[in-house]
């Protein structure tokens, strides 16, 4: 028995100031965070890369959902037959399983290996009834709901799924997978975007209600609900920050933080104004034909919030890592819309919409912003990709890259670290596009040795795409079949790539 005069032992201080006592228990040391992965070097400085496809994985469904581990340990998909899968990309790529000769067939040459399945589980639907969700009666125990969108923690802890309902279901993956924990409700139809944030304490989720729900993953509960008189969301995505974004300086010219080098042409000669544009009288901001607002960066770092609203919390050492605002974001519907909302106002209106061009049909299934966080990229349903500017308003696209007729729809996008290839996903093929050979094309300036400003990556052909992805170090590249729920025939397969 322990005596009563018992002391504690002593506290120490460790490097980084937090008091801990020695001896430390197994039970109440703090879980090691595996650091993210960084850049490779090269990747951002390359003129191009060189992409091969040597992993393929068929289905037999649509794959609507995908997401992944930072560190590519596992990859996870959903489609429409309800069903998650989970896959070891390691022994993937390394050919732990080969392809059969069937397989092997719709295939180029170079794709060779199959991917390794670890396990699958159900997307359930928890049969709770209430005035919101409308669950149909079923004779099964279980109902599976088709999958359409997909969130993985960090540390692969635990896993969001959408739900066709409108819930999204939070699920264990390392211990006891695919067990639901709890399911988030407030949506009312089916689920098609989760976008972490980097701390990870918050998603953003987009229906096909028309809403935008900002969650709080420790409550379980929505902080904030974006209601859109628009169609089906498609994509969220928070702006990316880079050391190198242009800031303004008092004689009105721009220039990279630390180095003094002038931004781009098509930025150094503007002045930049408020996120928000040129204020009215009222306070409110003014439309984008009322005004042609440009954006600067302080204010993107630093807008205050307003009627006792709580900002976010301050940046911790891992979202700083992940260079990603958690502040701003875009959202894109069916409709062709682009917006873009910031996070620390208390209003649930856009800062600035974006309307398609004129002549362009309203659609538009995926946006992503470039590298640095200053241009924004919209696929269309005509072949094109239209190109937003920050600092030269989003009343107008700035550039419209267009692709060969009969190419389809655009329906994915992938901005790559060197901030002048982009990867584009459409019907017929993967292209990366070469923006700066396109400028100087239209500049009346030689493009080289390129005959066009884009290449043919290999590997996916004749099927809609819903996902392409490049992990954080610029290694692989991967590209998911499926139509999400919408329109348009897949080849139901995934495929994964090298990146040199």
């Amino acid at each position: 028995m322990r005596s009563s005069n018992y002391t504690l032992p002593p506290l120490i201080l460790d490097s980084s100031g937090i008091g801990d006592s020695v001896p430390r228990s197994r039970s109440t040391s703090r879980a090691p965070i595996r650091p993210l992965p960084t850049l490779r070097p090269g990747a951002d400085t390359a003129e191009t890369y060189e992409i091969i496809p040597y992993v393929a994985a068929p289905q037999s469904t649509s794959i609507n959902a995908f997401c992944s581990t930072p560190c590519m340990k596992w990859v996870f998909t959903g489609g429409s037959d309800g069903y998650i899968r989970k896959y070891d990309w390691f022994s993937s790529i390394n050919g732990k399983v080969p392809l059969t000769v069937a397989q092997k067939h719709p295939f180029v040459d170079s794709v060779t290996r199959a991917g390794v399945l670890l396990s699958y589980w159900e997307n359930e639907e928890q049969p709770v009834k209430n005035n919101l969700l409308h669950i149909p009666e079923t004779t099964d125990d279980t109902k599976l709901s088709p999958v359409y969108s997909l969130a993985v923690h960090s540390q692969a802890l635990w896993l969001l799924s959408g739900l066709e309902s409108g819930g999204i279901n939070l699920q264990t993956v390392r211990h006891d997978e695919g067990r639901i924990v709890h399911t988030l409700r407030q949506h009312s139809s089916a689920v098609s975007v989760l976008t972490l944030s980097s701390d990870e304490i918050s998603v953003l989720s987009g229906s096909w209600d028309r809403t935008i729900a900002d969650w709080d993953l420790n409550t379980g509960q929505p902080v904030r609900i974006y209601t859109l008189p628009a169609g089906q969301i498609s994509s969220l995505e928070f702006r990316p920050t880079s050391t190198a974004l242009p800031v303004a300086t008092t004689n009105g010219t721009t220039s990279a933080p630390g180095t003094g080098a002038a931004a781009s042409p098509a930025e150094s000669n503007r002045s930049f104004g408020s996120l928000f544009g040129d204020d009215d009288d009222d306070g409110n901001p003014r439309s984008p034909q009322q005004s042609n607002s440009t954006i600067s960066d302080s204010t993107l770092q630093a807008v205050p919030s307003s009627n006792g609203d709580q900002p976010p919390p301050p940046p911790t050492k891992d979202s700083q890592q992940s260079h990603q605002s958690d502040s701003i974001f875009l959202s894109t519907s069916m409709d062709g819309l682009l917006r873009i909302y910031d996070r620390r106002t208390s209003s649930q209106a856009p800062i600035f919409t974006a309307h398609p061009p004129r002549g362009c049909p309203p659609w538009c299934m995926s946006a992503v912003w470039s590298t640095d966080g200053n241009s924004i990229y919209c696929g269309r349903r005509n072949s094109t990709v239209d190109e937003f500017s920050l600092y030269n308003g989003l009343a107008t696209p700035m550039r419209t890259l267009k692709f060969p007729l009969g190419s389809g729809p655009v329906s994915a996008l992938c901005a790559m670290p060197n901030g002048r290839s982009l990867i584009c996903a459409s019907f017929d093929n993967l292209r990366l596009w070469d923006l700066k050979a396109d400028m100087q094309e239209e500049s009346g300036k030689k493009r080289g040795k390129l005959a066009v400003p884009f290449e043919i990556v290999p590997g996916h052909h004749g099927g809609v795409v819903s996902k392409v992805w490049v992990d954080r170090s610029c290694r692989y590249l991967l590209s998911v079949s499926g139509n999400r729920g919408w329109e348009g025939v897949t080849t139901e397969v995934w495929l994964g790539y090298t990146i040199t």
